[in-house]
């Protein structure tokens, strides 16, 4: 009977233990068990106000706040050194501009492809696609890409655009412009893109 109990007790003891982990890991953000705490995280980490989801896609989110553009890639163990090569995350301050775009790319010894998310948001009134493209009339150490993406809207009337573009593993300049345009293809304007 007595060692029923302690064994009960032992039980009980070790998890308490394990909830209390648990609750340190969510807490600390090393332990990130939904998209938004990815988010949450990765915002902590770099000291941002928090941002508001735009859209998902897969494990990516796409989010912003008055200052920044957020590309997470949702895992369930965080770690600042996912940062370091770029397989988490792209943080974008957003430039005194009515564009604000991210180009990412993806790739791991594993994967026999490259993936590219071309995403960003944009207040500009008869916006139906973008383009990102490298300065055509430059020699490049590879083969110069062009992304695209059709403008979409959350259902809160956000204007946003995101694709992703699977290539095979190679030698791709990444995109320095970025064109937004209207319906039928005429420019509304042009900016310079960020990417990591």
């Amino acid at each position: 009977m007595k060692t029923q109990r302690t064994r009960k007790q032992k039980t009980l003891r070790w998890a308490v233990i394990f909830l209390l982990l648990t609750v340190l890991a969510i807490h600390s953000h090393a332990l990130c068990l939904t998209s938004g705490q990815s988010i949450r995280a990765v915002e902590s980490l770099y000291g941002l106000e928090s941002t508001e989801l735009i859209a998902e896609k897969g494990d990516f989110t796409l989010s912003e706040n008055q200052n920044t553009l957020l590309l997470v890639q949702h895992r369930p163990f965080h770690s600042p050194l996912w940062n370091v090569n770029g397989s988490q995350l792209q943080v974008q301050t957003k430039p005194d501009h009515p564009v604000c775009a991210i180009i990412s790319f993806r790739w791991n010894s594993e994967d026999p492809d490259m993936r590219y998310h071309l995403a960003g948001t944009l207040d500009l009134e008869g916006a139906h696609s973008v383009r990102a493209y490298c300065t055509p009339d430059t020699e490049y150490n590879g083969t110069p890409l062009t992304l695209t993406a059709e403008v979409e809207t959350t259902a809160q009337g956000r204007p946003y655009f995101w694709s992703l573009t699977i290539l095979p593993v190679g030698s791709y300049v990444i995109p320095q412009h970025l064109d937004v345009l209207d319906d039928e293809g005429n420019i509304l304007t042009t900016t310079e893109i960020s990417w990591q």
